[in-house]
Formats: C-alpha cells, structure tokens, sequence
C-alpha cells in the first residue's frame, strides 16, 4: 500500500467513524473505485447511501461499488450480503436480491463446510494428544 494510498485509506476511515459521510463521499471522488478492495467498496457504497450531499455520487455508484466488490473479491460474503439488501431495499428487484442471497448462502455454506471439517480434524487431533 503506497503511503497517498494508505493516508486515503486512513483519512476515509476517520471520517465514517465521525458518521461524516459527505466528507467521506468527497475522499471517494479522488479515487478510481476499481483500484479498491472490496472492504473500501462496501464503504464507497455504505458512504453514499448516506450522505446528505454525495459530491455527485449516486446510488448508482453506490449498487456499482457493490458489484464490484464481489467481482473484486468474490470469497467476501459481506459483499454478497450488502449487494442483495441494496439490490432489495434500495431498488426493490426481489428477484435479484432472491438470486444475490442465494449466491451468498452458496458461498457461504461452502465455507462452512471447510470450517467444520477443519474443526473436526482439530478435535480428533487434540483427543489423540490428550488421549481422550
């Protein structure tokens, strides 16, 4: 991360903690989106929707900030989840929100999966040292 980059990254995390959401959208403008990782998209999005005066970010900007962010990195499930709540409550199209929810359970259950047969092995492991 460059030092303009993470002084960026630093300034805009300030101003959401602040709720200063204009401030925030006017940091967002300096900035290519498609240069960002999805934790800063879901922020650009979360950011816009919020702010009372967007410096002429739309909730366009906002919807398109989230579909990037699944491109970007598709294994963020939050990504997933924001995409299909803005896709439900901004746009009211509850049959992409439907399919985007799918898409996250999908993801998610896969993740779970590993998440439990890692922690299968791991208790198998520690009862074969502990001689339990």
């Amino acid at each position: 991360m460059t030092t303009s980059f993470a002084t960026l990254v630093r300034n805009i995390d300030t101003l959401v903690r602040k709720q200063d959401f204009d401030g925030a959208c006017k940091l967002f403008r300096t900035v290519d989106a498609s240069t960002l990782p999805a934790g800063l998209l879901m922020e650009r999005s979360r950011a816009i929707q919020l702010a009372h005066d967007p410096a002429g970010l739309t909730l366009d900007d906002a919807r398109s900030s989230l579909v990037l962010a699944t491109s970007v990195e598709p294994g963020c499930l939050q990504a997933w989840v924001d995409l299909g709540h803005f896709y439900f409550s901004v746009d009211n199209n509850f049959s992409k929100a439907l399919k985007v929810f799918r898409e996250a359970r999908s993801r998610a259950e896969v993740l779970m999966n590993d998440l439990a047969a890692g922690e299968a092995k791991a208790m198998e492991a520690l009862r074969r040292a502990t001689g339990d």
